[in-house]
């Protein structure tokens, strides 16, 4: 943990370690622990006193596998010799530097590999000169000294002979020894290279001894002569080729060339490269369309709701009366009756242009033609489930058949959770339930012109038996009296496959039509309800399709066959 001091000092602890240190910014901070040095310098240091900073160290290994790893190390095209390099960092001036480096040393390294021999060459002969130089200043000595003793001896033919074959002798001998030595450094003694210079040595050995035979046969002061004679002159050569050799070598290492060179050098980017927001955007869009796509057919394929009144048209054979699309002045309407607000709340009322009116005006009109050939004029609407609108399409189809100046008479008969009272803010109480059970008359119980040329009639107070209260021989004859002070008479129950209310009203009614909402009913839910009302002897006119959501695009659609899901529904 670093902690800026005051007047430029900073204290570095760590608990763990027991260290507490303190240093100047601008100088570098040196310490021994248990662990190995510390040193630090910190060049620059803007914070208020007492700022702490968490610093972090990594070891050397680690440091050469992140910087290995980070490295992307290429070449230009095959077989060109050309080596790409690239690096990247969170710093362009300490990455272009850390590459700029690692190129210079490369370079070097591939120089010092090739005068590495030319080295090895001049390590020997810098240890072969001293010693050549004081060899042949001691036999310089040793000749002088003869000659100031003895005088000068002239040597005849024959002891210069001997001489000449002499010297040539003991100089390859010394040079092959000398060449044995520079091999044994990066050879052993069997090598082949060390073999040959052995045998040449074992021959010119002989020659040696051949000579020395015939120089004892001279006069011991020839001899004498001779033998200093061939020193001074061996060991001159020697040292002087041993010179030439050294200053040859220098050369060569100076001069010596890598084939290796640094064609660009890592300039620090103006940009960076990282992130490049267009790309992270357009992956980004990418991801989640693919994603979005994935959850859509996942949602379709583990729920199956419908999205087209052509599944129920195909599947099913069932007429579909209307497509009511999605009102949002709806939604707000829906909020108010929810609220028990006083006011009438009635979309047709209210927005008759809206275009879900227009559409519940296309069911009035195919209603007319279907309702010739039924027994009565009394139509039920209910649905496979709850939360399907059936309510609004009850609610707002009576206002529309009573635009066109039929006399309409609206029962809410879901005596479980019906509320269509509230659409006309007014009260539940003194109902149909009351009118069943004779504690209230017609009179009592109807509200009449809630809407122009609409009557209504409430839940009332809800029973305990609901269904059994529907079975009551008073309803039948209730309905037929009705029918026949009305052009048409509306009925909204309780969802079919939530309790069994519709199936007790059905034979009483001349249409059924079951409402539908997209998305959200199944073919399966479809199914089982007019299963259900089939087994009852109630046959279902048609199919009212609710709440369409406009999907972006061209039309179309397509069909999946579902499962009747077998769920206890809470109603």
């Amino acid at each position: 943990m670093l902690t800026a001091g005051r007047n430029g000092q900073f204290g570095l602890t760590e608990n763990k370690q027991d260290i507490s240190l303190t240093g100047t910014v601008g100088s570098l901070l040196k310490a021994a622990t248990d662990n190995g040095n510390i040193e630090l310098k910190v060049d620059l240091l803007s914070a208020r006193p007492g700022a702490q900073f968490v610093l972090s160290s990594s070891s050397r290994l680690a440091t050469i596998e992140k910087l290995q790893n980070a490295m992307m190390i290429s070449e230009k095209g095959k077989q060109s010799g050309i080596i790409s390099v690239s690096l990247k960092g969170t710093d362009p001036k300490l990455t272009s530097s850390i590459l700029n480096e690692i190129g210079r040393e490369y370079v070097r390294q591939n120089v010092e590999r090739k005068s590495a021999e030319a080295e090895k060459s001049l390590t020997f002969l810098d240890k072969q000169l001293p010693d050549l130089k004081r060899q042949l200043e001691q036999s310089e000595i040793k000749f002088n000294q003869f000659r100031n003793s003895s005088g000068t001896i002239d040597l005849d033919e024959e002891s210069k002979m001997l001489l000449q074959q002499s010297v040539t002798a003991q100089t390859k001998m010394i040079e092959l020894k000398q060449k044995r030595e520079e091999l044994l450094i990066r050879f052993t003694r069997d090598h082949p290279a060390v073999v040959g210079i052995d045998s040449q040595m074992k021959e010119i050995n002989g020659e040696m001894q051949a000579i020395t035979v015939k120089i004892k046969k001279l006069p011991l002061v020839q001899q004498d002569v001779l033998r200093l004679t061939r020193d001074v002159k061996v060991n001159t050569d020697l040292y002087t080729a041993l010179l030439n050799s050294a200053q040859q070598l220098q050369l060569v290492k100076a001069g010596k060339v890598g084939n290796v060179r640094l064609v660009d050098a890592a300039m620090v980017p103006e940009q960076p490269i990282k992130p490049n927001r267009p790309s992270v955007i357009g992956v980004a869009v990418l991801i989640g369309l693919f994603f979005g796509v994935i959850s859509a057919f996942i949602r379709k394929s583990l729920f199956g709701g419908l999205t087209d009144a052509h599944e129920i048209e195909h599947i099913l054979g069932l007429t579909v009366y209307a497509n009511i699309p999605h009102s949002t002045r709806q939604e707000a309407l829906h909020q108010q009756v929810r609220g028990k607000s006083p006011q009438v709340s009635v979309l047709a009322q209210i927005d008759p242009t809206d275009i879900a009116i227009e559409s519940l005006r296309s069911l009035r009109t195919s209603l007319q033609f279907s309702m010739l050939d039924a027994k009565n004029n009394i139509v039920l609407i209910t649905g496979p489930t709850p939360d399907l609108g059936k309510s609004f399409v009850s609610v707002n189809f009576a206002a529309v058949m009573a635009a066109a100046g039929k006399k309409v008479l609206l029962i809410d008969a879901d005596l479980r959770k019906g509320y269509l009272h509230q659409y006309f803010g007014i009260g539940r109480e003194r109902g149909l339930s009351e009118l069943i059970v004779g504690t209230c008359n017609l009179e009592q119980v109807l509200h009449t012109e809630v809407v122009k040329n609409v009557d209504f009639i409430s839940t009332g107070v809800l029973p305990p038996n609901p269904s059994e209260l529907l079975l009551h021989e008073t309803v039948a004859r209730l309905l037929n009296s009705l029918s026949v002070s009305y052009d048409y008479v509306l009925i909204d129950t309780a969802p079919v496959l939530a309790v069994s209310d519709t199936l007790i009203l059905g034979p009483y009614v001349g249409a059924i039509f079951i409402v539908t909402r997209a998305g959200k009913s199944t073919i399966g839910d479809v199914k089982e309800t007019i299963k259900r009302c089939s087994q009852n002897g109630i046959p279902v006119k048609g199919v009212i399709f609710n709440d369409i959501k406009r999907r972006p695009g061209g039309y179309g659609y397509g069909y999946k066959y579902g499962k009747y899901r077998y769920t206890q529904y809470k109603y």
